[in-house]
């Protein structure tokens, strides 16, 4: 069963990342397709829904943003030769029988009879966009990017764990986690986000790890070696990114199932809703909120002398003084698929 590549922003106003091309090739499904009809295509990769209080079952993944060349047999059923905005094309692929699939691009919008699966060649660089018809309106997804504060690549985040079901970083493309993101309607007035938006308070859903699939939220868990869940100027204390089922947006750290109190039995207060993104950069900032509701300036740190985890601390001077280490600082990146 194929799994489909992941989703891109919704949008043709942000900036083209350019970067290796993210590769799914070890990942559980994957079969590799020729650009072919629909009637030769194999059905799209399933996930798992694991929504609270509900029996698991399997959902489709789809394609949503996806940048390239059309190579779809048959041919567009439908052409518009104006310049189509992304709510029109997606309108008119809803109201035309038998869509599954649409583009959108300056030229206008394409319907196709087709899914976007197995027909469209990728390129970083095309101006056309591609949606199967079940598409949302606003999500965005990718592979998340480190680097330190002077520019140098530290890697990605990986889609492996650590003995302590912490997440890892790593070098390789083809081995960094890939996330969705859901984008907020509230404030979009424009056809498409504008590029100085930010979004702020979301969660990062995860969509490939090789453990802990159940726990679908990019998260940070209260450190071991902490003496409350705040964080702060002259204050050790710390959070390591760990994958959990989520708590409520605004709230301070919750009780939630974790990957960290899976693997180590150590149970530990989680926030999920934290990550800010700017739609201009796709920097994504981490805002941690404190016991008594404060929200300290917050920074991410790459602890490499721990096999290379995250960490979120206040004050990373005292940090690394604590732990006797160097953690710099890094900046975190959404790098779109």
């Amino acid at each position: 069963m194929r799994l489909l590549t992941v989703l891109e922003l919704l949008a043709t106003m942000l900036p083209l990342v350019s970067s290796t091309p993210f590769d799914f090739s070890e990942m559980e499904g994957v079969e590799e397709l020729p650009f072919n009809p629909p009637e030769d295509r194999l059905p799209r990769k399933q996930t798992w829904d694991y929504s609270e209080g509900q029996e698991p079952r399997r959902i489709r993944i789809m394609s949503c943003g996806l940048r390239g060349e059309g190579r779809q047999n048959p041919k567009p059923a439908v052409s518009t030769p104006a310049a189509g905005g992304f709510r029109r094309c997606s309108a008119l692929c809803k109201k035309s029988p038998g869509c599954e699939s649409w583009s959108h691009s300056v030229k206008g919008c394409d319907i196709y009879n087709a899914t976007v699966e197995g027909n469209v060649e990728l390129d970083p660089k095309a101006k056309t966009y591609f949606y199967d018809v079940e598409c949302p309106l606003y999500s965005i997804t990718g592979v998340l990017r480190l680097d330190k504060e002077d520019g140098t690549r530290v890697g990605y985040v990986s889609k492996a764990f650590n003995n302590f079901g912490q997440w890892l970083v790593t070098k390789a493309p083809a081995n960094a986690l890939a996330v969705l993101i859901h984008i907020p309607k509230k404030g979009h007035k424009a056809k498409v986000p504008r590029q100085d938006y930010k979004v702020k308070d979301v969660d990062v859903h995860q969509l490939n790890s090789m453990d802990y699939k159940d726990l679908d939220h990019f998260s940070a868990v209260v450190g071991y070696s902490t003496t409350n869940a705040s964080i702060g100027e002259n204050l050790h204390n710390y959070a390591v990114l760990a994958a959990s089922t989520g708590v409520t947006v605004n709230s301070t750290a919750q009780k939630a199932v974790n990957s960290y109190t899976r693997a180590t039995n150590d149970k530990r207060k989680v926030e999920s809703a934290i990550w800010n993104l700017d739609m201009h950069s796709l920097e994504i900032k981490l805002q941690w909120i404190n016991e008594e509701g404060s929200k300290p300036e917050t920074f991410l740190v790459h602890v490499s002398q721990s096999g290379g985890v995250l960490a979120t601390t206040g004050d990373t001077d005292l940090f690394d003084q604590t732990f006797k280490g160097t953690s710099p600082k890094v900046k975190m990146t959404l790098e779109m698929r």
